[in-house]
């Protein structure tokens, strides 16, 4: 009986191995059936990449020389190129005797365009003979595009129109790279009350909303405004605000422009400023032209010995600086992009001494500004490097001024000026000046430090005003004691 058992269990045994071997062996289809072919899995590619190859597999080696036709189905054909190419919308794919595969390449078109992502199935359409389609007769290729929305943003917070500014002011928009796709920038007026005292191209709808339209490449776009009105009473402020983009572009951080309408009539124009101290004094008295734009500045100074001079100041049409004069055979010429100065140069007898770069930042103040001066060898060299940082409503608080170093290495603070105490009372004549007609400093500051040279000097200010709380004088104390004088016409 024992024999009888272990004689069972041996059988079993021997048929549980025989079955499990039998599992794992490959059976090869027969050798008359025939051959499937099929694509693999769908795939994803990049606009920007290389040629991508797409293969069609055998479940067995090819009988014999063939080709395979795929139909090609696109969104859009110019978005992409195959090899073979593509005839009368199909791929005629050769098949080698023997092997376990065809393929083709296909490349995608880099277009620089923000157009979407695009689409493409390749189909089975025809196989030669002894193929049979397989379980997967088509695949989908998607080309990912690889550009990305741009950013609008107001070249700059501010600007001022004034009633007798006949010739309107230009406002541009800024993309933070050339525009992908066309696309609109929608502007909104906040204070629909005051519409009536100037007219905008394009012109404002009912509702108070102006559209640009964006090309693509485009890396700005504007709207001009014009005084309308006559019958200004005082002076206004309305606000212009990017609310909507659409296309390739998004909105960026500059989305608001706020618009002092100024009343000619009423205005008192800063007329000069005196500043004494001690044994020095110093004055600049300022003239207008018919835009209230500055025109001319006569300066003079005793520190102790007396000089003095005018400084004439000539625009572009869109009424940003472009030229002053300092003297004869000296002037300074400004260069813009986008509606925003980029750089200066010093010009002396016709040899360009000195220039600078200006940058700026989010809320389209000027950020930096790098002086570059000529050399004995007629080369310039990078000498001053200056970072102004902002408050919110555009007042500068802190200048850094660097030196920069031999070789790559970092450059050195060389000092630091700081404003503080900012007034909401308008500043006639801003403590500091980077670009001519940029205002860095719109209000009143109540103090100023001076960091240098191991010293730190903080000066006090109190103002005295007139009846119609403009300011006529500022009394500085502290580490110095000086008095302004302001004037107007």
């Amino acid at each position: 009986m024992m024999k009888t058992l272990k004689m069972i269990f041996g059988l079993l045994l021997m048929a549980n191995l025989f079955g499990c071997q039998k599992d794992d062996i490959e059976v090869p289809p027969p050798a008359g059936s025939p051959v499937s072919a099929a694509f693999g899995a769908d795939e994803l590619i990049a606009e920007n990449s290389a040629a991508k190859e797409i293969k069609i597999q055998f479940n067995k080696p090819a009988p014999a020389n063939g080709s395979i036709a795929v139909e090609v189905s696109a969104d859009l054909p110019s978005s992409f190129q195959t090899t073979p190419a593509i005839v009368d919308g199909e791929i005629e794919i050769p098949v080698t005797k023997g092997s376990r595969s065809a393929s083709f390449t296909i490349t995608p078109v880099d277009n620089n365009t923000l157009d979407g992502n695009k689409a493409i199935v390749f189909e089975l359409s025809l196989l030669p003979e002894g193929f049979q389609m397989g379980t997967k007769k088509s695949a989908q290729v998607t080309i990912l595009d690889d550009e990305s929305p741009v950013e609008a943003s107001f070249a700059s917070a501010s600007r001022t129109l004034r009633k007798d500014q006949l010739e309107g002011i230009s406002v541009a928009i800024l993309l933070s790279a050339p525009a992908p796709a066309e696309g609109k920038v929608s502007v909104q007026l906040n204070n629909l009350a005051e519409a009536a005292l100037f007219t905008t191209q394009p012109a404002l709808n009912a509702a108070g909303r102006l559209e640009l339209s964006v090309p693509v490449g485009a890396t700005s776009t504007s709207f001009t405004i014009k005084p309308a009105n006559a019958n200004w009473d005082g002076n206004k402020n309305v606000v212009f605000s990017i609310t909507d983009t659409q296309g390739g572009i998004i909105k960026g951080n500059g989305l608001s422009l706020e618009l002092a309408l100024i009343d000619a009539a009423t205005t008192a124009l800063p007329k000069s400023y005196e500043t004494v101290g001690g044994n020095w004094r110093y004055k600049r008295t300022y003239e207008y032209d018919g835009g209230g734009r500055v025109k001319k500045v006569h300066w003079e100074q005793e520190t102790p010995f007396f000089s003095q001079g005018t400084d004439t100041y000539f625009y572009a049409q869109n009424g940003l600086i472009e030229r002053v004069n300092y003297r004869a055979g000296k002037d300074e010429y400004f260069y813009q992009e986008n509606g925003r100065i980029v750089r200066s140069e010093e010009i002396a007898n016709g040899v360009m001494t000195a220039y600078k770069e200006y940058d700026y930042d989010a809320a389209g103040n000027v950020g930096a500004s790098d002086t570059y001066y000529r050399q004995p060898d007629g080369t310039y060299a990078k000498s001053l490097i200056f970072v102004y940082l902002y408050q919110a409503e555009g007042n500068i608080y802190k200048q850094l001024t660097y030196i920069p170093t031999a070789g790559s290495g970092e450059p050195s603070l060389n000092s630091t000026r700081t404003f503080e105490g900012y007034s909401n009372i308008a500043s006639p004549f801003p403590m500091i000046e980077i670009i001519p007609g940029v205002i860095a400093q719109p209000n009143l500051p109540a103090s100023y430090r001076v960091e240098e040279n191991g010293a730190d000097l903080l000066y006090h200010f109190s103002y005295d005003f007139r009846e119609d709380g403009l300011p006529v004088r500022r009394h500085t104390s502290g580490a110095g004691s000086e008095v302004t004088t302001y004037e107007y016409y």
